[in-house]
Parts: structure tokens; C-alpha cells; sequence
């Protein structure tokens, strides 16, 4: 490989590094209930607004193929086949999953 290829590849790559981080500091300042989620995302050029309309399908898609699947699951299978059909690159899958990150599951009530 010759240097400008090595450089120019090292420079996509800290480029989608900076862009996956700047979308988790964006998503870490948005209040609850006030844009968490993908918004930040979409606003911040990270991803398209197709891109979450495409997310939002193969998870409601992954939850009905699977019975008693729960979100975090149902997310996490959405995002690898989105990222293995060329919808979303790694880089954006994993900015996805850190500006939502998994609900903490339920406790069930203490027997009184």
C-alpha cells in the first residue's frame, strides 16, 4: 500500500471516528424527552432520516418474527442486518447504539 492510500484511509477512518463520537456527545446533552434517541442523529448528519424510518421497520420486523424477544435484542439483531445489507455502516450502528442505549429490564415487584 502506498502512503497517500494508507493516508487517505486513515483519514476516513478518524473522519467516521470523530462523526461517531460528536453524534454520542450530541446525544449525551439532549434531556430526557427532549430529542434522545435518533433525532440527534439525523440533525447531526450521522445518519438519514431514511436510515431511522429503515431502523425503526426492521426492528418492529425482528419483534414480530420473535416471540418474548426484548427490545435491546430486538435492536441489536436490527442493527447487524442493516449493517450486513449495506443499509448502515458499522461506524453508524454503533453511534445508534450508544445514543439509545438498552433499557434496564423490569423487577419484578417484591412479594409482600
Amino acid at each position: 500500500m502506498n502512503t497517500s492510500t494508507w493516508v487517505r484511509r486513515s483519514t476516513f477512518a478518524l473522519a467516521g471516528t470523530m462523526l461517531a463520537l460528536g453524534a454520542v456527545t450530541t446525544v449525551a446533552h439532549a434531556a430526557p424527552g427532549q430529542g434522545g434517541g435518533l433525532r440527534p442523529l439525523i440533525e447531526s448528519g450521522v445518519i438519514t432520516k431514511a436510515q431511522a424510518d429503515d431502523l425503526k421497520e426492521e426492528i418492529e420486523t425482528v419483534k414480530e418474527a420473535s416471540e418474548g424477544i426484548t427490545c435491546s435484542e430486538a435492536r441489536s439483531t436490527a442493527l447487524a442486518t442493516l449493517v450486513s445489507r449495506g443499509v448502515l455502516t458499522q461506524s453508524q450502528a454503533d453511534a445508534i447504539a450508544a445514543a439509545k442505549p438498552a433499557k434496564p429490564a423490569r423487577q419484578a415487584p417484591a412479594a409482600s
